[in-house]
């Protein structure tokens, strides 16, 4: 037998994943123990082990393109998309992520972020239907072809963004977060998870 589990610990809170703890004992006969973490995020099991550079994914079916989701968000709340372009840069993707201030997202866009690979990263804000001025990014640090993994952080002056771990982009807040109702993920993307943190 494998794995003999020795202690639990559930951490439930409202919108966090929820974390299972475990003891494992190597074998019946040697009496070596590790701890094992499985995350329930809202489309994968994220695996780890202290001291692990970083945990496994086991993915869940991926997500609908364009993904839409209600969305609150407070200073401090975290959003991880995880996905890769459906096509070579040669091709000109893009990776669209809009914060919505309504539920149709057709008319106040909070922050929108868009990437066209191999190319620029534009971000914006629309507000009574009106685009303001464009913020504009020459450093594209996408690889073609590779996976990639995009933080999108809510500061108290800003939405901080790093990609693949690299801090990259700054948007000073122009619309407060706490108007945002929805988050819309769309373009040439296929998408493994998107996950919210607060």
């Amino acid at each position: 037998m494998w794995a003999t589990c020795c202690a639990y610990h559930f951490s439930k809170q409202p919108y966090l994943p929820t974390q299972v703890s475990m003891a494992v004992e190597k074998s019946p006969h040697v009496r070596e123990q590790f701890d094992l973490h499985i995350s329930v995020l809202a489309n994968e099991y994220q695996v780890s082990t202290p001291g692990a550079r970083s945990p496994s994914h086991c993915g869940l079916p991926e997500q609908e393109v364009p993904y839409i989701q209600p969305l609150s968000l407070c200073f401090g709340s975290c959003v991880i998309i995880r996905g890769r372009p459906n096509l070579s840069f040669v091709n000109d993707p893009q990776l669209q992520v809009d914060f919505c201030t309504d539920t149709d997202g057709d008319s106040g866009i909070a922050f929108h972020f868009r990437v066209y690979f191999g190319h620029c990263v534009v971000m914006n804000s629309r507000e009574c239907e009106v685009w303001k001025w464009e913020e504009k990014s020459d450093h594209v640090p996408f690889q073609d072809g590779m996976p990639f993994e995009v933080h999108i952080y809510v500061r108290h002056d800003e939405y901080q963004i790093t990609i693949n771990g690299e801090r990259v982009y700054g948007f000073g807040h122009r619309l407060p977060p706490s108007s945002v109702k929805m988050m819309r993920v769309w373009r040439d993307v296929s998408l493994s998870s998107v996950s919210v943190y607060y």
